[in-house]
C-alpha cells in the first residue's frame, strides 16, 4: 500500500504540465524497465504493479534466462503496447532475444516482434520522486522518432540504435536548462530513456501474445562501423601481440594490441563475434611461462573477461570453450556456463 500511495502521489504531482511526461522505472542503473502492459498471472500480486518477480513482467528482458519472458496483457495482439527503459549513453545497439525463447514450440505458438517504433526522452529524476522498487521521472520526448524492424529468428539479433548522440546530448541539455523554469523540485540526475511500442508483429499459431525473452544493451560496437560482418580473425604474421579482424568493409581491423604478451586463438564461434586466445608473456626465459586465458568480443573490440564476471559474480578462470546451441553462445568454464549473446 505504501508503494501504490507513493506512486499516486507522484502521478498526481507530475502531471499538471503538457510538455512533461511522467514516468516511473522499476530498478536500479541501467536495469531500469516500466511495461505499458503485461500478462496476469494468478500468482502474481496484483496490488503491486511494479514488482521485479512477476511470472510475465518486464524484468524477465534481463534474468538471462530464456525460459522466461516478458508478455504484454493486452486481449489483443499488443500493438500498441510500450517498452520504456534507461539507456546507457551512447547506446550503439539493443541485443533481443525476440519471442518466447523456452522453446522453438512455443517460440512459434506465441506473437513475437516484427518492427518496434523507437522513441527518446531525457527523463529528469527529482529529488523524493521515487518507490520501493524504482525511480520517477519528469520527461520530454525528442523530436524524431524511427521504426526498428526485427527478424523473426529463433535467437539473440542486434537492432542499430538509430539517432545522433551528439543531437541526443544538446536536447539534454536545453531539457536541463527548462527544468527549473518549470519545477521547483531539485534535480538529482538526468537520464536517457527510450521507448520502444510494438508496431508489427509475426503472428503465433495457437495464441495471441507478443512475447520477448532477453534484452540487452551496448554502449559501442566494433570502431567504426555499426555491426560489420566478421569475416576473419587472426593474430600479425610477424607480430602475434596484436589481435586482427577483417570486416565486411575494411581489412585488417586492429582490436587489441599488447607488446608485452603474443596471442594464441583458440577458437571462436561461427559468426567471429566471441573469440577465445590464450595470452602467454612474449619474452620467455627458463622460468615457469604463465599463461591466461581471455574472452573477446570481436564486435565490441575488447576482452571481456573483468565484465563477465562483474555481471555473473564468477571467478572465470580457462580453459574455456565456446558452446553453440540453438542459435545461443555459451562459454564454458570451470564453474559450469554461461550465456554470451
Amino acid at each position: 500500500m505504501l508503494r501504490l500511495i507513493i506512486i499516486l502521489f507522484f502521478f498526481a504531482k507530475v502531471c499538471h504540465s503538457q510538455e512533461w511526461t511522467d514516468i516511473h522505472l522499476s530498478g536500479s542503473g541501467n536495469r531500469q524497465v516500466w511495461a505499458t502492459s503485461e500478462l496476469p498471472h494468478p500468482d502474481d500480486d496484483q496490488e503491486d504493479y511494479f514488482a521485479f518477480d512477476k511470472r510475465y513482467g518486464a524484468f524477465n528482458l534481463f534474468d538471462k534466462d530464456l525460459a522466461t519472458a516478458w508478455v504484454e496483457g493486452e486481449d489483443d495482439s499488443g500493438i500498441g503496447v510500450s517498452l520504456y527503459l534507461r539507456i546507457p549513453e551512447n547506446l550503439r545497439r539493443i541485443d533481443i532475444f525476440n519471442g518466447y525463447g523456452k522453446s522453438r514450440s512455443l517460440y512459434e505458438k506465441n506473437n513475437r516482434v516484427k518492427a518496434f517504433k523507437i522513441s527518446v526522452y531525457t527523463g529528469v529524476h527529482p529529488d523524493g520522486y521515487l518507490s520501493e522498487n524504482g525511480l520517477g521521472y519528469l520527461a520530454k520526448k525528442y523530436s524524431q522518432e524511427y521504426p526498428l524492424h526485427v527478424k523473426d529468428s529463433f535467437g539473440m539479433q542486434s537492432l542499430e540504435f538509430p539517432f545522433s548522440w551528439d543531437e541526443l546530448y544538446a536536447f539534454r541539455d536545453s531539457v536541463i536548462a527548462s527544468y527549473p523554469t518549470d519545477h521547483d523540485v531539485p534535480m538529482v540526475e538526468a537520464a536517457f530513456i527510450i521507448q520502444l511500442e510494438i508496431a508489427d508483429i509475426y503472428k503465433g499459431s495457437s495464441w495471441d501474445d507478443t512475447c520477448i525473452s532477453e534484452m540487452e544493451l551496448y554502449a559501442s560496437y566494433l570502431p567504426g562501423e555499426a555491426y560489420p560482418d566478421i569475416l576473419n580473425v587472426y593474430t600479425g604474421e610477424t607480430n602475434e601481440s596484436k589481435l586482427y579482424v577483417d570486416t565486411s568493409f575494411e581489412k585488417s581491423v586492429l582490436l587489441i594490441d599488447d607488446p608485452g604478451s603474443v596471442f594464441q586463438i583458440m577458437e571462436h564461434t561461427s559468426d567471429n563475434q566471441w573469440v577465445s586466445i590464450i595470452k602467454m608473456p612474449a619474452n620467455l626465459d627458463e622460468s615457469r611461462v604463465e599463461t591466461e586465458w581471455l574472452i573477446v568480443n570481436a564486435f565490441l573490440g575488447k576482452i571481456m573477461n573483468s565484465e563477465i564476471e562483474k555481471k555473473e559474480r564468477i571467478e572465470l578462470t580457462g580453459p574455456f570453450y565456446l558452446i553453440e546451441r540453438e542459435g545461443i553462445t555459451l562459454l564454458e568454464y570451470a564453474g559450469g556456463e554461461i550465456i554470451l549473446n
